[in-house]
């Protein structure tokens, strides 16, 4: 697990997921809504990051990504614990496929 800062380029809300450019993750990171450790649950586009992430292995990697976000926090913040489930039926990144069910 490997820590960087970058900006968020883009979060969708309502499909819980979005994007994290960094030049420590060329192709853009993957985060998603259960790995957000803000006060509000979520991320908006230009935020300025810090995040723990790993590689994706090549066989799951997706075409825009090469790497998963494994925690992500506001830049500068201390970690916080996530907070409840929004929805638990949002789409999930597992075993390398996007899927309604955890």
């Amino acid at each position: 697990m490997t820590t960087s800062r970058g900006r968020v380029s883009r979060y969708a809300v309502e499909e819980g997921w979005g994007i994290i450019d960094s030049d420590d993750t060329p192709g853009g990171c993957l985060i998603q809504a259960l790995n957000i450790h803000t006060p509000s649950g979520t991320l908006n586009a230009g935020d300025e990051v810090d995040f723990e992430w790993e590689p994706l292995p090549a066989e799951v990697e997706e075409e825009l990504f090469r790497s998963a976000a494994l925690s992500v926090r506001r830049a500068g913040a201390a970690k916080e614990p996530p907070p409840p489930a929004l929805d638990d039926d949002r789409p999930k990144f597992i075993g390398g496929a996007w899927t309604w069910k955890s």
